[in-house]
């Protein structure tokens, strides 16, 4: 009782400081208002990067499970501007309580898709069936849409055991998470920047124009990276997608506005809606592993919470914020599914951006907030970013993708490149991203009824979570001592053979 009696009170006094007084100087300062006026320079510079990252993730699942210019797509985008201004909402008040800002996750982007496709499209019962490609798209997502709804509801249970989780992931787990997500995600983009899933569905008419869009969002991209300079280095993505997007209006038959049709009022003004739970499918391994990838989310969770506090604050995380952090992401993924939209996490490129401008007023987050949630009523700002084409977004997607592997490498040099670690990252690599590989292992699991056994090793960066973890624990700290002995022993005989020449 005692808890809930504290929560309330915190989050009330945390409301009542947000709002309190109004003053331009608050922008430097954590609590109160600051003057719309003064503010809005900042909240257009987080809500730029905010779309286009927010909506990525859903362009990227979405399209790869056969959902492009269905209603479920135009509902999933509205979803992730609405679940993420009320998802910041709920951290700036009751949860983490920083200028953090939470939108759509790429984490989960790879099993996403692997349920959907495995459930829909590449369905052979459902083919065998004589079901339509749009057909099998909408069974795959009803599987992938009732995995996350109940396996966010679990995680959301787990996450009041946060603390406990800290203690069985250590400091290597992160960067071999990140080389996962990178190394899984890559291929991914690869096929959207080549415009393979055009290729897959029989569209094959301009192929050779997919890829010169692609190459035109990537190369502006990085000419954008390598001649801007400061905080607007961060908007390379953007500046790939406005240009590609351009040039692939100019060539024939790439960009399609069919979704953007207005036949109603509701085409127009609208608002989020719950996704109908009658058709949900509730499937046992999906569900699993929507679980564990919560799990796996706690790490960037840490991560970007204590990139937050040391790049804005100077001090380190506390124990109390990460766990609220994580509490807070794991009930707002859950909220996510109800809307039809995917799991959540904290924006990396926004913390930079406070951390560069050292602007870290909660209440002009807010705003941003207000501004994402306003848009999920307006159905043709969804719409028409539907019409991206895939290479347009693919373009941009291997860079980021690329980065997040090369991040995880430099974490993985950070934490040191010990006898021990270098074990387990060569495990955890070798093991948990070659098994995903060897395809005919996977068709054996399948013809012996072990499908759910089948799905659990198909994620590269579930395999090398769970690995590192386990690994972490089962080879002895003394396997560094033992190592530095012998070369500190091997050390000392080369210093005695010199003195002995001398």
């Amino acid at each position: 009782m005692n808890f809930f009696k504290n929560f309330i009170n915190e989050s009330a006094y945390s409301a009542k400081t947000m709002f309190s007084g109004r003053s331009s100087m608050n922008l430097y300062r954590l609590d109160g208002r600051v003057p719309i006026k003064k503010a809005l320079p900042y909240i257009i510079q987080h809500i730029i990067p905010v779309l286009i990252f927010n909506i990525a993730p859903i362009l990227l699942v979405f399209g790869a499970i056969g959902l492009n210019g269905t209603p479920y797509m135009t509902q999933g985008l509205l979803a992730s501007f609405f679940i993420s201004g009320v998802a910041t909402i709920i951290q700036l008040i009751f949860g983490v309580k920083l200028p953090i800002i939470f939108g759509s996750s790429f984490t989960y982007a790879a099993i996403l898709i692997s349920i959907g496709q495995s459930h829909g499209i590449y369905n052979t019962d459902l083919i065998n069936l004589g079901l339509t490609y749009e057909q099998r798209a909408i069974e795959g997502y009803k599987v992938v849409m009732g995995a996350l709804l109940v396996g966010g509801g679990i995680a959301f249970v787990l996450s009041f055991f946060a603390k406990w989780i800290t203690k069985i992931i250590k400091p290597i787990v992160a960067p071999l998470v990140l080389i996962g997500v990178g190394l899984t995600l890559i291929q991914s983009a690869m096929t959207q920047f080549l415009g393979l899933e055009y290729y897959t569905n029989g569209e094959t008419e301009w192929l050779n124009l997919y890829i010169i869009v692609g190459f035109t969002s990537l190369i502006v991209a990085l000419l954008w990276q390598i001649f801007i300079k400061g905080p607007l280095k961060n908007l390379f993505a953007i500046a790939g997608i406005v240009v590609g997007y351009l040039v692939s209006i100019l060539l024939p038959g790439i960009v399609k506005f069919d979704s953007m049709a207005i036949n109603s009022i509701s085409d127009v003004i609208s608002y989020p809606k719950f996704i109908n739970f009658s058709d949900l499918k509730i499937e046992i391994a999906p569900v699993i592993m929507v679980v564990l990838f919560y799990l796996v989310s706690f790490v960037e969770i840490v991560g970007n919470t204590s990139a937050m506090t040391s790049g804005a604050f100077n001090r380190e995380a506390t124990k109390k914020e990460i766990a609220s952090c994580y509490v807070a992401n794991c009930f707002n993924g859950a909220l996510g599914a109800l809307f039809g939209t995917v799991p959540l996490v904290t924006f990396t490129a926004n913390i930079s951006m406070v951390s560069q401008s050292k602007v870290v007023n909660r209440f002009h987050i807010f705003l941003v907030a207000i501004v994402l949630i306003i848009f999920s009523f307006f159905p043709p700002i969804a719409n028409l970013f539907s019409t991206i084409p895939d290479p347009v977004m693919g373009g941009v997607l291997v860079i980021l993708f690329g980065s997040i592997f090369i991040v995880g490498v430099q974490m993985l040099a950070g934490v040191g490149f010990t006898p021990k670690n270098i074990l387990i990252a060569t495990i955890s690599i070798a093991v948990g991203f070659g098994i995903t590989l060897c395809d005919p292992l996977f068709d054996h699991l399948e013809k012996v009824g072990l499908n759910i056994l089948s799905q659990l090793l198909s994620s590269a960066i579930l395999n090398m979570f769970i690995l590192t973890i386990i690994l972490s624990f089962i080879i002895p700290e003394s396997y560094n001592n033992q190592t530095g002995v012998k070369i500190e022993n091997e050390e000392n005989k080369n210093e005695d053979n010199k003195k002995s020449l001398d």
